[in-house]
């Protein structure tokens, strides 16, 4: 990507010239004018405006308000220009906006810990009275204000901002959500009708092309700047797979001139992930018939009229009409006039995107745009020779970025034109082996995949692509009903796909059918145990076992039954027999472990869980469930006084922490869990009440994790006042330390002895 994708999603980070080179669009130039000129006036005749600009995600709300910043900075005197970040994550009250406007101004003039000794109020009347001394009008730049009040502040904070905007007349305000929300459009809320709603534009196809062009010259991509007048007929197709987002188009841009899939690919994903909870939002904002009208217009692949989605949605026709001119009023959808029927569409293309993936399974998750982009970019013979380049070169090396890259050719390819290449695609995916991206040129098309239903199926197997399987399982099925294996292989699908009674249907047919197919009894023990029915599950176990007792899984299933039962010595063997069978599944012996440590046979588990360790070291349940052995064993060392094995075995339960915090994914609530369990396993010594055993991991604690000394900081003045006996040191500390304190020293010494008189007989 170039320097100028990089700042895709963040504008205001770009230097000014270049912003206003990407800046397209008569009428946003317009706006930007008005505007400009609307805050000269309000500021020369100390009249505030305060404005909302509505438009999606990526259709240039944080560019377009960064640069009538710079122009009130550059134009306006007597203007004090603030503008604030795109996400305000903390400001929950008048107060937090008011000194973060007051820090932006200047923070390195002025000291802020007055500040920090007054109540709320005394915040409010104070920064109010500095931003007046000021003598100038604070034009503020707010960004996401359906954030800050929809979900930061409460609805009293809400009412005294608009009670300070409306009273003090010192603000101008130029704030940005992506749709009109509750806040400023129902009836009881304190900022209805406060703003004007200025809505944003999405770019016409000449703009985009414009803007693309830009791009390229920004860039000095000469090459697609010489083509431009060729690519003009794509880029207008191209342009209406944006809906007018200049964001998309942006993404987009790389493909056209790099022909770059997966950065594409993966940027997009990107930007739909972090807008989850956006969407997520958007959708929980919509009542109940609304959302279904919305949700179904999004499930089509294109622009719909009401009847198409009255239809798919089985909601009346004027139900359908209603919802729709009320999500159009809103800017959730757009309408469009087309011969005699006025078709909707999602006005922000993301979303119909972010929806698409959220139906689908993960592991056939495609961007229709990627594919809609090639079908439109490319003939059907480019395509096909670029998906050959790309799948032939898989036959020398397992390359991820081909395997993405050849898909999304296939799937961009026509249904004959895939007939064609499917007995190569077929052949060449047995040769190389398991590539799981290469997976959806199969299922993509059913006509195609009834055409290698056998191999699929053992690939299906593999691969564990139950949804597949199912459909695979029932075509084998309605060829020969009474087939014990295709009985077995349904069941398995719906196990996976939650379906447990279902499958326990299927797993009991085939049984009836051939008793003798031992994972048919495993698995039937699996959806019984599901069930909750662990004796039924267990008696299936017993029966796949003895069936097939080389079969490592059916012992691992039935020794987690047995555990459950509380049978933990048969759970043992039952595990005992898992390590046996596959003695490198670092899996088996973690359960193993797991077991020996519930019977209280810790050195045998501390073997098991290191041998886990051993064959996986990045096996981080391993080494959480390791460091919790050592800490009952360091707690039963200490509390038969074997300080040199209680101490030896706290170093270990440090050490194994430190590792499973280093391969954690989330390192942070890693963080969290071994401090817990530290002070867990301290607050255990110090109920032994004894004071040495304390002192001595306390000070081991300390010395492999100094980082922790804060946070124990009261044990340890606890622990001071218990061996000098001097209770003064109480009053050194501040009075919620010292109820903690005192609260420590009490479980430490069992009596009131040594807490002041203040804390005794409580």
């Amino acid at each position: 990507m170039s320097d100028v994708l990089f700042y895709r999603f963040q504008p205001d980070a770009m230097e000014r010239e270049t912003l206003e080179q990407l800046f397209k669009g008569r009428k946003r130039k317009d706006l930007l004018k008005r505007l400009t000129k609307e805050i000269e006036i309000a500021v020369k005749n100390r009249t505030p405006r305060y404005y909302l600009i509505i438009g999606p995600r990526g259709v240039g709300k944080t560019h377009f308000i960064t640069l009538l910043y710079h122009d009130v900075v550059d134009r306006i005197e007597n203007a004090l220009p603030i503008k604030l970040s795109e996400e305000e994550f903390s400001l929950y009250r008048v107060s937090d906006l008011l000194l973060r406007i007051l820090r932006l101004m200047d923070e390195r003039e002025r000291n802020f810990s007055d500040f920090e000794l007054m109540s709320d109020d005394e915040v409010v009347v104070a920064a109010l009275d500095e931003l007046k001394s000021k003598g100038k009008i604070i034009v503020l730049f707010l960004e996401n204000l359906n954030q800050i009040l929809g979900e930061q502040m409460s609805k009293k904070e809400v009412q005294r901002l608009r009670s300070i905007f409306q009273t003090e007349n010192i603000f101008t305000v130029v704030t940005t959500a992506p749709l009109v929300f509750p806040q400023v459009s129902e009836h009881e809320e304190p900022f209805f009708n406060f703003f004007d709603i200025i809505y944003l534009k999405e770019l016409t196809r000449d703009e985009l092309k414009e803007l693309v062009g830009e791009i390229a010259r920004i860039e000095k991509n000469e090459e697609f700047l010489s083509k431009l007048d060729e690519y003009t007929q794509k880029i207008d197709a191209v342009s209406v797979l944006t809906g007018g987002s200049p964001r998309m188009a942006i993404l987009l841009y790389d493909l056209m001139s790099k022909g770059n899939i997966v950065d594409v690919e993966k940027a997009f994903f990107k930007l739909l992930d972090e807008n989850t909870p956006y969407y997520q939002d958007i959708f929980r904002l919509l009542s109940g018939e609304k959302r279904k009208v919305f949700d179904t217009l999004i499930s089509f692949e294109g622009p719909a009229i009401p009847k198409e989605i009255a239809k798919r949605a089985r909601l009346a026709d004027k139900t359908v009409n209603t919802q729709l001119r009320r999500l159009e009023k809103d800017g959730y959808v757009l309408s469009r006039r087309m011969g005699k029927s006025t078709k909707y569409e999602v006005r922000e293309r993301l979303f119909r995107l972010w929806r698409e993936l959220r139906r689908q399974p993960f592991a056939m998750q495609k961007l229709s745009i990627l594919v809609e982009f090639l079908e439109l970019w490319y003939s059907v013979e480019e395509r096909k020779e670029k998906f050959l380049e790309r799948f032939e070169g898989l036959k020398e090396i397992l390359d991820e970025t081909k395997c993405k890259e050849a898909s999304y050719w296939f799937l961009s390819l026509p249904k004959g034109y895939k007939k064609e290449l499917m007995p190569q695609v077929i052949e060449e995916i047995y040769d190389v082996g398991k590539v799981k991206l290469l997976d959806k040129l199969i299922y993509g098309d059913r006509e195609l995949k009834a055409e290698a239903v056998e191999t699929e199926v053992e690939i299906l197997l593999k691969k564990e692509n139950y949804e597949e399987l199912l459909k695979k399982a029932d075509q084998m099925i309605k060829e020969e009903e009474n087939n014990a294996l295709a009985w077995a292989i349904n069941g398995i699908a719906k196990i996976h796909l939650k379906k447990y009674e279902e499958a326990l249907q299927a797993f009991s047919k085939s049984i009836e059918i051939d008793s003798k197919i031992d994972f048919a009894w495993s698995h039937k023990g699996i959806a019984l145990g599901i069930l909750g029915r662990p004796e039924e599950a267990l008696q299936a176990f017993s029966k796949a076992t003895t069936l097939n007792p080389e079969v490592d899984s059916s012992w691992y299933v039935k020794g987690v039954t047995l555990a459950h039962l509380g049978r933990l010595e048969e759970a043992l063997q039952a595990f005992s027999k898992t390590a046996e069978l596959s003695p490198k599944d670092p899996a088996a012996w973690i359960e193993k472990a797991t077991t020996l440590a519930r019977l209280e046979r810790f050195e045998e588990a501390l073997e098991a869980f290191s041998k886990s360790i051993e064959l996986n070291p990045k096996f981080s349940l391993a080494w959480y469930f390791k460091e919790k052995v050592h800490l009952l064993i360091s707690l039963q060392e200490f509390k038969r006084n074997n300080y040199g094995n209680a101490l030896e075995n706290l170093n270990s339960a440090i050490d194994a922490f430190d590792a499973f915090s280093t391969i954690s994914k989330d390192k942070e609530k890693a963080k969290e869990k071994v401090t817990e369990d530290l002070m867990a396993f301290l607050k255990d010594v110090i109920d032994t009440k004894n004071v040495e055993a304390v002192d001595m991991a306390l000070n081991t604690i300390y010395e492999k994790k100094k980082k922790l000394k804060e946070l124990f900081e009261s044990i340890y003045v606890a622990l001071e006042i218990v061996k000098s006996k001097d209770v003064s040191k109480y009053y050194e500390l501040q009075v919620e330390r010292r109820e903690v304190v005192a609260e420590i020293v009490k479980r430490l010494t069992g009596s009131e002895e040594l807490l002041p008189d203040e804390y005794r007989g409580r």
